[in-house]
């Protein structure tokens, strides 16, 4: 019996090692690419900058998703300003789909910075910054951007509307947005 217990507890830390093993290979072998590739994608989808220091892929951190992480995120606004600065953005997305034709990323996640939402005189906004729906087509790429769930933790949020001569600021410690995010609309 003792024979059977100890059999069955190598075999279980000899699974747990080569898994760990496998992760790191897997994301040595595709952190890159697909860092690369989800940038590429971002960029399609925006008409503004978006500058990047480093991109990391963690098999482990949001398991069982995988993420690819951005750090040190800057995302100007259609006047060239600052829209978004971020330490962290991070895309996640089924683990195995990396082994699919197409990376589908459902989840984003931006984390300590500042969001500047601003409307000019004439009432036009900052933060028109995504390229027309139509004008994207989700079959050139290996990867689809279609955000089901953003969170944010530790932003900062500055309104700014010159047509209300209204500034407001706010730290945001956690917020959550669930739907499809494909057109923000502006309420009064």
């Amino acid at each position: 019996m003792k024979n059977v217990a100890r059999r069955l507890a190598i075999f279980f830390l000899l699974f747990i090692a080569l898994l760990v093993i496998a992760i790191a290979v897997i994301t040595g072998f595709f952190e890159d690419q697909i860092g690369k590739q989800v940038v590429k994608e971002l960029n399609k989808q925006l008409k503004t900058e978006l500058h990047i220091q480093e991109v990391d892929l963690s098999l482990l951190r949001a398991f069982p998703n995988a993420s690819v992480n951005l750090k040190d995120v800057v995302l100007k606004d259609t006047n060239g300003k600052s829209l978004l600065e971020a330490k962290n953005l991070s895309f996640r997305f089924k683990l195995f789909s990396l082994f699919s034709d197409k990376i589908k990323v459902g989840n984003a996640l931006v984390e300590d910075g500042v969001l500047a939402i601003r409307y000019d005189r004439q009432g036009k906004a900052n933060y028109d910054v995504f390229v027309e729906e139509e004008t994207v087509s989700a079959t050139e790429s290996n990867v689809a951007i279609s955000l089901q769930e953003a969170r944010l933790k530790g932003i900062q949020l500055i309104y700014e509307d010159a047509t209300q001569q209204q500034q407001v600021q706010m730290q945001v410690q956690e917020a959550i947005f669930c739907g499809r995010f494909f057109l923000l609309m502006r309420f009064h």
